[in-house]
């Protein structure tokens, strides 16, 4: 929202067209939803915070976009809640994609969880989950965002740069640059 709110400054009929894309896939994301077992009266205030969210984007500023990120248990809460259901409900669609990725211990039991719908219960759905690359791909691919991670995990190429990865792996420009050290990802700010 930041990046679109940045580049609608600079081309608004570029940055309308990506919102407008994004918009569509979170309207059309609830029927996904629900076709994967979500109850719609469970997820629908969610899904209508961030649709509305996207909807009035251009009408916010940078700073009342931050005060709504900043807010505790406000509409920035909701949002990232339904981005967590759209994880799992897109990973649940794919399962064929995203199992390879997905078999962890569990820290209560010590026992393996293979099945989709297990994993997204105990690692996507809940707040407070640490998200992992797998997370990170299933959410571009649903908001079909472009995204680039930039590893600082002791890798390097040959010319000395740090490994890179981008999301799809064909795309041409990237939305959203992120800094993955290991077990934490964070925003990267690049100049224009």
């Amino acid at each position: 929202m930041e990046k679109l709110l940045e580049i609608h400054a600079l081309d608004a009929a570029r940055a309308e067209a990506t919102r407008e894309r994004v918009a569509n896939c979170l309207r059309q994301s609830k029927n996904d939803l629900i076709s994967v077992g979500y109850d719609e009266l469970a997820i629908d205030e969610f899904w209508e915070s961030t649709v509305e969210a996207f909807d009035t984007l251009f009408s916010k500023t940078l700073e009342t976009l931050e005060l709504m990120f900043r807010e505790e248990y406000g509409e920035a809460e909701y949002m990232v809640w339904y981005c967590r259901a759209l994880v799992a409900g897109h990973m649940k669609k794919n399962p064929d994609r995203f199992l390879p990725f997905i078999v962890s211990i569990d820290d209560a039991t010590g026992t393996a969880i293979v099945d989709i719908n297990d994993f997204c219960r105990r690692q996507v759905e809940p707040m407070g989950c640490e998200c992992e690359s797998v997370q990170v791909i299933a959410l571009c691919e649903a908001l079909e965002i472009p995204v680039r991670i930039e590893y600082l995990d002791g890798s390097e190429l040959e010319n000395g740069q740090v490994s890179k990865h981008t999301i799809p792996e064909d795309a041409e420009e990237v939305t959203v640059t992120l800094l993955y050290r290991p077990g934490h990802y964070d925003l990267l700010y690049l100049p224009p």
